[in-house]
Formats: C-alpha cells, sequence, structure tokens
C-alpha cells in the first residue's frame, strides 16, 4: 500500500497474486487502504480489517519483525567479522538488503548481499581468487600413456 512502509508487518496484507493482479486492474498502481477497503467490501464481503480493529496486535507484530531484522542483522555482522571484513554500511530488511564490506587482505570493498555473502564459501571475490582450493593443479607432462589409450581417443574424435 506504501512504498516506504513495504516491510512493516502492520502496512501487509497476504493476498493471492490474482486477487492482487485484480485490485490493481481496478483501481491502478496508486492506491489507498480506503480503496482496498472498499475492494474487500465488494468483492468479498469482508467488513471487519484486523488492520484497522485492532493496531495493537499489528504493532505487536511490527515489534517482533523488527527484532527479528536486528538478529539478522547482528548475525550478518557477526559472520562478516568472522570472515575478517569490515562492515562499512547497511542494514538489514531482507536477504536481498545491500551491504558494502572491506576486505583489508586485498583493500578491496565490495557490495554485497546477505544472501549471497551466506553461500560464498570462500568470502568475496577477491579473497575467493586466492583459494587454494579452486586454483587447478599443474599440468602432469610426464605421464605415459598406452596404445590402448591413444585408439580410444582417436575412436572418440571421430
Amino acid at each position: 500500500m506504501y512504498q516506504k512502509r513495504r516491510y512493516e508487518v502492520s502496512n501487509g496484507v497476504l493476498l493471492h497474486e490474482s486477487v492482487h493482479i485484480e485490485f490493481h486492474r481496478l483501481y491502478g498502481p496508486h492506491t489507498t487502504t480506503e480503496q482496498f477497503n472498499q475492494f474487500c467490501r465488494d468483492h468479498y464481503n469482508i467488513t471487519v480489517f484486523p488492520w484497522e480493529t485492532s493496531k495493537e496486535s499489528m504493532d505487536a507484530l511490527t515489534v517482533k519483525f523488527e527484532n527479528k531484522q536486528d538478529m539478522f542483522h547482528a548475525k550478518f555482522i557477526e559472520l562478516a567479522k568472522s570472515r575478517n571484513y569490515e562492515v562499512l554500511g547497511g542494514r538489514y530488511e531482507n536477504k536481498k538488503s545491500k551491504y558494502t564490506l572491506y576486505c583489508p587482505k586485498h583493500d578491496e570493498t565490495h557490495v554485497v548481499t546477505p544472501q549471497a555473502f551466506n553461500r560464498a564459501i570462500y568470502g568475496m571475490q577477491c579473497c575467493a581468487k586466492d583459494s587454494p582450493n579452486l586454483k587447478k593443479p599443474p599440468l602432469q607432462t610426464n605421464l605415459k600413456r598406452s596404445q590402448a589409450t591413444f585408439d580410444k581417443k582417436k575412436q572418440r574424435n571421430k
């Protein structure tokens, strides 16, 4: 309903995608709470709206949601520090929030999401390049191959 408040629980209502599309088809992209209430009355015979009648419970949900965001933010900071990165900026809203990290080892700055950073086994791109597990072993040129091996290779190339 309000772009600036899109992650506040008190500003949200769970809708099936088809209902959401139908609502915006009828009322356009920029809507008000009153329009949504009217849509619910007209199309679904809903007359009691929890977002209006139970402000205390919605406020409690908002606080719980904000506490969860703080928890995820703290976990991200802890993970970054454990991997020897400095967090220069960012705030957790969801798994695709942007954080700016500094790698003192390579003197590089990166922008990363919590989702990508959690999945990055070797850390940021600069550190992944140094990882011994990503480096290929040197070619062994002194291997002796049998005539059968050469014959198989010729067969595959035909």
